[in-house]
């Protein structure tokens, strides 16, 4: 109870997170409080001390207000005015025939105006949080609670459960595209006639590495192999990138016929390679993120091959000897123990080493671009490597020791303006038109690193827009898939027919409009 020019009044105090005001007919009384530290649940059964109904029924006709507070801004015209009269008095303060009396003469005007041109207006403050707004309501039935508690009867109090965390959908790896046999063939799915797009396992020597002697002789043979095999392939669209496929779907299984229960793994190369391409799908305008948007994901699923297996085997072996290494062939140009060594270092530093990691080389090619009539501003470009050297920019590194898995997820979102301008011309008009291969290399830097070999690469055949998945799609339980497999037979792949082809990529200089 307070009194108040000899009235007495009785003022109920609420347990609040911030000051809050309490307005009767008499007065005006400001209550605050620092004690914030009960919890929801008592918030939530707090009740009032006295079950004097008068006393409620007085605490129902008081309101709770909010308190305003003062600001000084430029609104309008008036800002424009401030923005003119700084620039103009900055010119005449730079001026040479300026005095010193006329600089600070300068200045007082300015002051001046801006005094002026301001406006104090009164801004609201929020009056209520959501936990005060909970103790509102618990003014507004105090009075039941009372009554309640007057007949001998209590409202049981809600105790409140955890949620049950919810779990994420993965999809099975591969099921937003369909492989197929031939670049002929038509990627629908007989189960429910909805049409994929379309992709194939290709040989390595369908793209030119650097050979064998190349630093002195500049030439180019075609890959003598390829150290992985693309076992699974997803492509979709989405508002934004998707970082770390791996992570979100459920990887194919891979398994060896050497494999040792027990066996001590002496290499760092993963088991399972994915790599994943985010190409934007939008011109490049003023003001829109360069670093992230619009973008349709290709994501290839890589797993070690034999022979690669068997050598990372031999070389790692502690009595290995390079003077007797039984894997290098006569033909120097068709050795790959090489390569199988460039690749071992670069996934043993490339997660700490970024500039060793920049060493990572992103070949696109497409083998019909004269048949659909490709502009020759692109077609310049084809098979040309690209350097992905920018860490945490154009180049993504992702690591999952339990699954033996490795990812390495390239951006094109940071290129360079007519690299994305040149993708989203063929996104809107020559993508469902296009036969393109992707393929990645390390490069060699050193003769005993050369000849390069191809770690892996995938054809993509016909991706038309319009067949793509969507992203929210994809990740969901409902939507349609292009194969349905069980747990066991996840690593179960088709035969594939390959036609090689050849191409004429004769330079490894990166050219300026695509340098990542």
């Amino acid at each position: 109870q307070t009194v108040t020019n000899g009235v007495t009044e009785n003022v109920q105090y609420l347990w609040r997170t911030e000051p809050y005001q309490i307005q009767s007919s008499r007065s005006l009384f400001t209550i605050e409080d620092d004690d914030d530290s009960e919890s929801e649940e008592d918030e939530e059964d707090c009740s009032f001390v006295d079950d004097d109904d008068d006393e409620a029924e007085s605490m129902s006709k008081s309101t709770i207000t909010s308190r305003k507070q003062e600001s000084w801004m430029l609104r309008g015209q008036n800002l424009l005015y401030i923005a003119v009269l700084v620039n103009v008095s900055l010119v005449q303060a730079r001026a040479s025939i300026t005095s010193i009396e006329r600089y600070w003469m300068i200045v007082m005007l300015l002051n001046l105006a801006m005094w002026m041109l301001v406006v104090k207006e009164e801004t609201p403050k929020s009056p209520l949080t959501a936990s005060s707004s909970k103790r509102v309501n618990v003014e507004k039935e105090g009075g039941a609670k009372k009554k309640t508690k007057k007949s001998g009867t209590s409202a049981p109090k809600k105790h409140k459960t955890k949620k049950e965390k919810k779990v994420q959908f993965k999809p099975m790896a591969g099921t937003s595209a369909m492989r197929l046999e031939q670049t002929t063939d038509v990627p629908v799915n007989a189960e429910n006639n909805v049409r994929f797009s379309g992709w194939r396992s290709v040989s390595g020597s369908l793209l030119s590495v650097r050979s064998h002697g190349y630093l002195s002789t500049k030439q180019k043979i075609p890959s003598p192999g390829e150290l992985y095999e693309c076992i699974q392939f997803d492509l979709f669209e989405s508002p934004n990138r998707v970082p770390d496929v791996s992570s979100r779907v459920q990887l194919p299984k891979v398994q060896f016929d050497d494999h040792v229960d027990g066996e001590e793994k002496r290499w760092h190369s993963p088991d399972l390679f994915v790599v994943s391409l985010s190409l934007p799908t939008e011109a490049p305008k003023l003001g829109r993120p360069e670093a992230d948007g619009c973008c349709t994901t290709v994501t290839m699923y890589f797993r070690m091959t034999q022979k690669t297996r068997d050598i990372l085997r031999h070389i790692s072996s502690p009595d290995y000897n390079p003077a007797n290494d039984k894997y290098v062939t006569d033909d120097v140009q068709k050795n790959i123990v090489n390569g199988v060594k460039l690749f071992e270092e670069w996934c043993r530093r490339a997660p700490t080493d970024p500039k060793f990691q920049s060493r990572f080389k992103f070949i696109p090619n497409a083998t019909n671009m004269v048949e659909i009539g490709m502009p020759s501003w692109i077609m310049k470009y084809n098979g040309k490597p690209v350097l992905i050297k920018r860490n945490l920019q154009t180049g993504f590194l992702y690591r999952h020791a339990e699954t033996n898995c490795m990812e390495f997820d390239i951006s094109l979102h940071a290129f360079p303006y007519l690299a994305k301008q040149a993708l989203a011309y063929m996104h809107e008009n020559f993508f469902h038109k296009l036969i393109g291969t992707f393929g990645f290399v390390i490069e060699g830097r050193a003769e005993d690193e050369l000849p390069e070999v191809v770690i892996g690469l995938a054809q993509v055949c016909y991706p038309n827009p319009s067949d793509a998945v969507q992203s929210q799609d994809f990740f969901s339980p409902t939507s349609p898939k292009s194969f349905t497999l069980d747990d066991d037979t996840t690593n179960q792949t088709s035969t594939t027919t390959t036609t090689v082809m050849t191409t004429h990529a004769n330079e490894d200089t990166q050219p300026s409009a695509l340098a990542s």
